[in-house]
């Protein structure tokens, strides 16, 4: 913890401190990572926008997913796959070889009025999508990653999933958990995720819970430092190192990921990104050092004239948030049991 002393001029007074602090909360396992809690940046609100304002970020400018027959793309392997609501077919301008999920019918929706049965859907059909892309064989890692609402960065209002296969190499950070995960197994002998769900189980300040049950289990916690961004959530599935998972696994992933939405909505959260991590399909290299895990991080929108990204998120890596995990824990908890 640091202490940060100024003096103020009095026209700055009424929204500025003279006395405040900050913390640097270094990565349990990836060491050269660390995130700077600032409790004075949140409490900064200069106005709130107007509500028309809102409502045009919720509102859809183009119409794509609603005829996905006559208005997406399909793949020349095998076109477009379905499931309920959930439809599945390329992304228009991949910067990888990425599919889109669509969600449900509705083109935006409240983050609470997210059904549990809408994301199963979604998160069997891009594993589906991943089995077909494994028959041409092709070694990548799978990611499902979700964008939602234009503070989230998405160009599209209709909930989405972005499915990925990124052949060669894993994702940066993903290379980084193999590389730290090694050392942690040849330091402790054990699996830096299982002990991790073990000691915030206990600490309880970031633990929120669990979804599914015995080996099917998914373990719920605020991250201690986190990767991503504000309000950032961390969940673990504690048997599995690489996709597939079993339908049991992924019902609980989509319970958990409802209970969340319902919190954040609470908190007054409307925009969020979630990025899902995998080994290589199918792959057990890294099981005694690595599990399945995902992020879902909250994005500003009440508050426009500010970005919620500058350089210090760009350039170094480093996650600003100012809602201590602790206090966000605590809330989500109060929401996990509805």
């Amino acid at each position: 913890m640091r202490k940060i002393r100024q003096e103020l001029p009095e026209a700055l007074k009424k929204i500025g401190k003279e006395e405040y602090e900050f913390e640097m909360r270094l990565h349990p396992l990836i060491r050269w990572h660390w995130a700077s809690l600032s409790r004075a940046r949140g409490d900064y609100k200069p106005y709130k926008i107007d509500e028309n304002i809102i409502e045009d970020l919720l509102t859809p400018r183009v119409h794509y997913f609603t005829d996905p027959e006559n208005n997406t793309p399909k793949d020349p392997n095998y076109g477009r796959l379905s499931r309920n609501e959930a439809a599945l077919f390329p992304n228009l301008f991949s910067w990888n070889k990425i599919a889109v999920c669509k969600i449900t019918e509705k083109e935006s929706i409240p983050i609470n009025e997210f059904t549990s049965e809408q994301f199963f859907d979604a998160f069997i059909l891009s594993q589906e999508f991943f089995e077909k892309e494994a028959t041409l064989e092709i070694d990548f890692y799978p990611t499902i990653n979700m964008n939602y609402l234009r503070p989230a960065g998405s160009s599209v209002c209709h909930p989405h999933l972005q499915v990925l296969t990124i052949p060669e190499a894993p994702p940066p950070l993903l290379s980084q958990v193999f590389f730290f995960g090694d050392i942690y197994k040849k330091n402790n002998d054990s699996n830096f995720f299982t002990d991790y769900i073990f000691l915030e189980k206990k600490n309880e300040e970031r633990w929120i819970g669990m979804t599914g049950e015995g080996e099917h289990e998914v373990a719920w916690m605020t991250s201690f430092s986190p990767l991503a961004g504000r309000d950032e959530v961390m969940f673990i599935v504690e048997s599995e190192a690489a996709f597939p998972l079993s339908e049991r696994i992924w019902r609980g992933i989509a319970d958990g990921f409802i209970k969340i939405l319902n919190g954040y909505h609470e908190m007054g959260v409307r925009s969020f990104n979630m990025a899902m991590f995998s080994d290589r399909w199918k792959s057990i290299e890294h099981t005694d050092k690595f599990r399945i895990f995902g992020l879902i991080w909250s994005r500003p929108l009440r508050n426009l004239d500010s970005s919620d990204m500058g350089f210090a998120e760009i350039a170094y890596k480093i996650a600003n948030i100012q809602n201590p995990p602790e206090k966000v824990a605590e809330v989500l908890r109060k929401t996990w049991e509805k």
